[in-house]
């Protein structure tokens, strides 16, 4: 038994230099050009607009230049950000949006509930796992994470291909790869930085970038984005609860709509948000403070920044009673997809009314209004979104370590924790 055991350390030892001698390798790999050619700006306005513009054309409103300028001058105070158009040669393929996140610990896991411990049984045992030593890592952390995309939207906005480049998504994917390499090593004089995430991987990108994994890169499935198809036939709120089957129906009236009403409260749009950005801030902290993970705080003047940009494709629907705002949901359009995007309530009324739930029910009206043919509404609180009728649309992110041993780590970690399924819902009418 004891020639066996040995045997099997042997085993175990030689596999864990194989992965040692395997990860060199996938770096040597990273560290080789790509061929293609890039520009790498500190700013959106240092390149060329035309080009850009070219490249994103058609790719949403999170690509748009005047945006992007919005976020630099009014965007979360630790977020920095670095643009990126590839070539291969002189013609333009792809544009990138990064941001350079500088994350302290006290922006991890110090919610009121956070989402280790808001759950089952596989959860329940990671947090008890965690609990000795999450105090004492988090007191001291101080990171700068490297992120291909937007931390402040849900969905695939790190990446514009140009249009012609469609069928070449899977050679353009090292280049990117070298983007980020090239971009985390200049950065270097501000600091080090550890993690490149690659966020919000839809389906229809996933298998194009799958060469990532040949490079380090770890795929790491989250939780779903929850989205609502909005059919044409609703055209306004009305039609869309009309569309519910009776039990889904009557209880979005009783325990939704009716209380709100009760408490004197009505639903209305903000049209002077410029006049009420204090209040609406204040109420996003309340919400946002209580999260247990906050990569970024929105300072007060984003809001009135973002309603300026956006224009007529947002909305932002309130829940006032009397002159007191007690809640918020912005809406916004981007061609035929929308977003019930940033919310904000009082946490103290919400004791007692449905001011969540009454908002989700606004972004949906709004949605309506705006004729949005399919409502993006995030990846948390799963259930209150799947009773709405939204669907999950499957999501993942590539993840890197700049250091190969740390990469095994990170593969072993990310196969531990858990992440929530959306629960099975059908509140339509059936037929």
């Amino acid at each position: 038994m004891k020639f066996k055991a040995i045997d099997q350390s042997k085993i175990k030892i030689k596999k864990l230099a194989n992965n040692l001698k395997n990860a060199q390798k996938l770096r040597s790999q990273l560290r080789k050009p790509s061929g293609f050619r890039m520009v790498i700006a500190d700013g959106i306005s240092l390149l060329d607009p035309v080009q850009w513009d070219n490249i994103v054309k058609g790719q949403g409103f999170f690509f748009q230049r005047d945006y992007l300028l919005m976020l630099e001058g009014a965007g979360p105070e630790n977020l920095e950000y670095r643009f990126v158009i590839i070539y291969d040669g002189s013609e333009p393929v792809a544009a990138l949006v990064l941001q350079i996140a500088n994350i302290k610990g006290d922006q991890i896991g110090s919610g009121k509930k956070s989402n280790l411990e808001s759950s089952k049984k596989p959860k329940e045992i990671l947090r008890k796992v965690l609990r000795p030593v999450k105090e004492k890592i988090l007191s001291g952390l101080q990171e700068r994470v490297l992120v291909c995309g937007n931390l402040l939207s849900y969905g695939f906005h790190g990446v514009a291909f140009a249009d012609n480049k469609k069928d070449d998504r899977a050679k353009i994917w090292p280049a990117i790869a070298e983007a980020l390499y090239r971009v985390r090593n200049s950065d270097k004089l501000f600091g080090e930085t550890d993690f490149i995430l690659i966020k919000d991987i839809t389906a229809e990108h996933l298998d194009q970038s799958k060469v990532l994994s040949k490079i380090s890169y770890r795929e790491l499935e989250t939780e779903p984005n929850m989205a609502l198809e909005i059919l044409p036939e609703w055209k306004t709120y009305d039609g869309y609860l009309a569309s519910l089957a009776s039990k889904y129906r009557s209880a979005v009236k009783q325990q939704i709509l009716k209380p709100i009403e009760d408490a004197g409260c009505k639903v209305l749009h903000l049209l002077d948000i410029e006049n009420h950005v204090d209040r609406i801030h204040q109420l996003y902290l309340e919400v946002h403070e209580n999260a247990a993970l906050r990569l970024f705080t929105l300072p007060a003047a984003y809001f009135e920044a973002l309603a300026k940009v956006a224009d007529k494709n947002f909305l932002c629907s309130i829940i006032k009673r009397e002159e007191k705002i007690l809640g918020f949901i912005i809406t916004l359009k981007d061609g035929q997809m929308g977003y019930g995007y940033h919310i904000g309530y009082d946490k103290k009324e919400a004791e007692n009314l449905p001011l969540y739930l009454r908002l989700l029910h606004a972004s949906v009206s709004d949605a309506c209004d705006l004729g949005i043919s399919t409502l993006s509404l995030g990846r948390t609180a799963l259930e209150p979104k799947a009773r709405l009728g939204a669907k999950p649309d499957p999501i993942s992110v590539w993840l890197r370590h700049r250091q190969p041993v740390m990469n095994i780590f990170v593969k072993n970690l990310l196969r531990a924790v858990p992440h929530d399924e959306a629960p099975e819902r059908s509140p339509f009418k059936k037929g």
